[in-house]
């Protein structure tokens, strides 16, 4: 697309053109073309002030500061702005607090599970690893045998568990959420005969233990992925 020709006269008698309209604009930050300066270009009926097109109006438009500020209004304004600037500090501090807060209610609730990871889980392999090695004296020789497959088949569980957990993973989550309630019925295993104390160790364990686990690992899903 070609640019616009524009005619030019600064004296009104004779003009000068064609040019460009970026050359014409370039002769107006020059100041070699004022705003009284006629213009012609094809589609005009008559010359016209360069002031008055479309195209370099803009150019001519005088912005002017508005007046000065009384003292008394300058001295409220720095105070609006010191007042302003102290209730962001305050906003700022009271964020940083609320995210320090956070931060450490964050570590308080995850020292449970670094201990049920990295201590509990591990302590119940060595506890179960003892009973399979030296099964109870009760135990003959034919129940032993079995003792020490279910047993070394409870490790194994709990290696899978610990290794799910230790990751971080949604699939280990899952696994320790319904492994809560099967563990208090593998807790006595190989311990206890009796079968009152028997259902006092699985009772006391689904409630003492199981609930609670399954409270707190059911608000922390969002740790796993």
């Amino acid at each position: 697309m070609t640019d616009k020709k524009w005619y030019y006269s600064k004296s009104g008698k004779e003009y000068k053109g064609p040019v460009s309209t970026n050359n014409l604009s370039s002769k107006i930050e020059e100041q070699v073309v004022s705003e009284d300066t006629l213009v012609w270009k094809e589609g005009f009926s008559d010359w016209k002030s360069i002031s008055d097109t479309a195209e370099f109006e803009e150019k001519f438009k005088k912005t002017t500061p508005p007046p000065l500020p009384r003292k008394d209004e300058n001295k409220n304004r720095v105070e609006e702005s010191n007042a302003s600037d102290f209730l962001f500090d305050s906003e700022s501090e009271s964020n940083k607090k609320d995210s320090d807060s956070t931060d450490e209610e964050t570590e308080q609730t995850n020292r449970w599970l670094k201990f049920y990871v990295n201590f509990r889980i591990p302590f119940a392999i060595f506890i179960t690893l003892i009973n399979v090695l030296d099964p109870p004296p009760y135990y003959i020789s034919d129940e032993k045998d079995l003792f020490r497959i279910i047993g070394l088949g409870i490790i194994l569980i709990y290696l899978v568990l610990f290794w799910g957990l230790y990751k971080r993973k949604l699939w280990g989550w899952k696994f320790n959420w319904s492994f809560i309630f099967v563990e208090p019925l593998l807790g006595p295993f190989g311990v206890v005969s009796n079968p009152i104390l028997l259902f006092i160790y699985i009772t006391g364990g689904i409630i003492l233990y199981s609930f609670p686990n399954y409270i707190y690992f059911k608000k922390r899903k969002h740790l796993f992925s």
